[in-house]
């Protein structure tokens, strides 16, 4: 049933404001269209997702969802309705007031005569960042680094208290570090730094193997010096722990070689993390609730065998668990095409970061992790997949 769209007047905005933003949110956050007219754009294979310009009404067809700006981004982001105005105006779609000019690392122009004070106040200088949410992502490609392979590093910290990595194993080439002091948190970050996990198509990982493709978008994890969760003030006061700069639709984050057969495919970054030092196959985490599932099924179809560890969500008003219901729809829907897909996790009614946490990772002989790394090399397999994958058999 389709939706009427959510109206914001009591917000401060009215109604042709989201109309006049629908088709670059919807751009934004779906990706290039498949087909455009003068009347509507659509997406997908088939255009079952429409967007009808002269109203800013979209609809899936294939979900049977659909309304105006405000539900789209509720429905992408996983927001409520507050959080996804605050999203609009933290990526430059709406600005209420100039006030809103500073958010963590995004900065628009104001035209008031005191915008050089605001500035100094601020700190701004030439490295700061001035032309909204594109600029950040552009710099945050330039500046995050790899992260020493320190037993100190905050991140190593982060992950032995989740237990979700080996210390004897390499960090993944794809995990990369910004420290607090970087001018994309703008002083607003309560702890030491960010883990970021840029994330791209399946194809441009498999296309760019062993290194890290450009990222479509970029997703941190905020961390204090114990490793213990961190986050930042937005411009609209709140604080934030995982901030998300670009477009992240059917983008993931991969840890190994996914340009084989099989791949397990979850949610979380942290999840990936647990799952890649247990298990064998290479990992992939696409950081958002796979849905619509016919389209993830099509992203995941160069893969003959997947492996599913769906998040255990909460159960919402509405009597269902997003996180789950949307696996077991992807599932069904891969079963439909022919191609093999396990669903894992359900009976423990953990995910996979949960299940690391009770689960602890048992010790493994140096000397026989090295010579079992040596000789996968001898046989054509990269340094760091040789390690992570010895030490998955050898567990």
């Amino acid at each position: 049933m389709t939706s009427k769209p959510l109206a914001a007047t009591s917000q401060g905005f009215g109604q042709g404001d989201f109309i006049s933003i629908a088709p670059a949110v919807c751009e934004r956050l779906l990706g290039e269209p498949s087909g455009r007219s003068s009347r509507e754009w659509r997406w997908g294979n088939k255009g079952s997702f429409r967007l009808k310009l002269d109203t800013g009404v979209w609809n899936d067809f294939e979900a049977g969802e659909g309304g105006g700006v405000l539900a789209l981004v509720m429905r992408e982001e996983r927001l409520d309705k507050a959080r996804a105005l605050d999203w609009l105006e933290q990526q430059g779609f709406l600005r209420r007031r100039a006030e809103h000019a500073t958010n963590a690392g995004i900065r628009t122009t104001a035209n008031s005569s005191d915008s050089p004070q605001r500035a100094a106040k601020n700190g701004n200088s030439g490295t700061t960042l001035d032309s909204g949410p594109i600029e950040s992502l552009r710099w945050i490609r330039r500046q995050i680094l790899p992260i020493a392979d320190a037993t100190d590093h905050p991140i190593r910290a982060w992950m032995r208290r989740r237990n979700l990595w080996r210390d004897e194993i390499p960090l993944p080439t794809s995990l990369r570090w910004i420290p607090s002091d970087a001018p994309v948190f703008r002083r607003t970050h309560s702890g030491v730094g960010a883990i970021a996990f840029p994330l791209a198509p399946v194809e441009n990982w498999r296309a760019s193997y062993p290194e890290t493709p450009s990222p479509s978008a970029v997703q941190l994890v905020c961390i204090d010096a114990a490793g213990e969760r961190a986050d930042y003030e937005n411009s609209q006061g709140s604080r934030v722990d995982k901030p998300k700069f670009g477009n992240a639709r059917l983008a993931v984050w991969a840890i190994g070689d996914i340009r084989g057969e099989s791949v397990t495919v979850c949610e979380g970054a942290a999840d990936a993390l647990a799952l890649g030092a247990r298990e064998p196959d290479p990992v992939v985490a696409i950081l958002t609730t796979p849905r619509p599932a016919l389209a993830w099924r099509d992203v995941l179809s160069v893969f003959s065998t997947v492996t599913l560890w769906p998040d255990m969500d909460e159960m919402n008003m509405q009597g269902r668990q997003p996180g789950l219901d949307s696996a077991i729809a992807l599932a069904q829907a891969r079963k439909l095409s022919g191609q093999s897909i396990d669903v894992m996790g359900v009976d423990i009614g953990k995910d996979a970061a949960d299940a690391a946490r009770e689960s602890p990772l048992g010790d493994i002989d140096v000397e026989e992790l090295a010579n079992f790394a040596r000789d996968l090399k001898a046989e054509g397999m990269a340094e760091f997949e040789a390690i992570r994958y010895a030490s998955t058999l050898l567990k």
